[in-house]
């Protein structure tokens, strides 16, 4: 078994340094989209709460608005505290176009070009996906903007996005881990939805997907390779090339960035390190 593993990550180092050297040459004739025109991809995260979603309304922010609920009721907790925070552009529902096109030009205006979307499939269903639905993807400038997702599940108590619903409520209100079928269910859903668009992020022809916690997603370290396998055989029959996947590991179980391939998928695991702490 440890020959084979070792003759494994052989292939992957040859592969890796062979693909690597190609990347500059191939990226100056790869063209993404029209957001392709820098040197760099500067990005910023989109946190989309600000709508209302059907089960965000269900179970958390009753009153339509989406998340702006609790931020209009933010309270000063000492003197000078600004606080409820009024957004210069106001309380827009990150879900209308119009709004997202003015995100958009204001991002590439200074520099930004690629924006990433926190995306979630909690209780078996998609979770805020109106704002990269409805908002940006119908925005009518948004081939001026790469966008690629991070699958964000984490685990969330009641009071977790609306402490004035449920109070001292640190009950477990979703699991962010997910099983087997609701896995096969994201991954069709994910490449027929987005991989396909021609601004979706692509890397030396490769779909970028990110997964903020893959411990939290996939509690059981023996499933995980399997599970990224079968993602890599499916985007390649999807004809979409092979998929980067960008990958955090809040438990250190693998090193600070390691570089492996399964089935054509080409990650990156990164996890948080601890600062230091300082006894002086």
């Amino acid at each position: 078994m440890k020959t084979i593993i070792k003759a494994l990550y052989t292939f992957v180092g040859v592969l890796l340094l062979l693909t690597c050297s190609n990347i500059a040459a191939q990226e100056k004739n790869h063209k993404n989209s029209r957001a392709s025109t820098s040197h760099y991809y500067v990005a910023a995260y989109i946190w989309p709460s600000c709508h209302d979603d059907p089960m965000g309304h269900d179970v958390l922010w009753p009153e339509g608005t989406g998340e702006w609920e609790i931020i209009k009721k933010g309270t000063p907790r000492f003197e000078g505290h600004y606080q409820p925070k009024l957004p210069l552009w106001g309380y827009e529902m990150d879900n209308d176009p119009k709004v997202v096109q003015r995100w958009i030009d204001a991002a590439t205006d200074h520099g930004v070009n690629t924006f990433i979307f926190d995306w979630y499939w909690f209780n078996n269903q998609d979770f805020l996906e109106g704002c990269l639905d409805d908002g940006f993807l119908k925005a009518p400038n948004n081939q001026k903007m790469n966008f690629y997702l991070m699958w964000a599940d984490h685990n969330v108590a009641h009071n977790y996005w609306n402490v004035y619903r449920y109070k001292d409520d640190n009950s477990r209100l979703w699991n962010g881990a997910i099983d087997w079928p609701n896995f096969k269910i994201v991954v069709k859903r994910v490449i027929e939805k987005y991989f396909k668009k021609p601004n979706y992020l692509k890397l030396n022809g490769m779909p970028v997907f990110s997964v903020f916690d893959i411990n939290n997603l996939i509690p059981e370290e023996k499933k995980r390779s399997s599970w990224w396998l079968r993602i890599g055989i499916v985007v390649i029959s999807a004809s979409l090339g092979l998929l980067l996947g960008i990958a955090i590991d809040s438990s250190g179980t693998f090193p600070l960035i390691t570089f492996f391939l399964f089935g054509g998928i080409g990650m990156i695991i990164a996890h948080y390190v601890d600062k230091p702490k300082n006894n002086n």
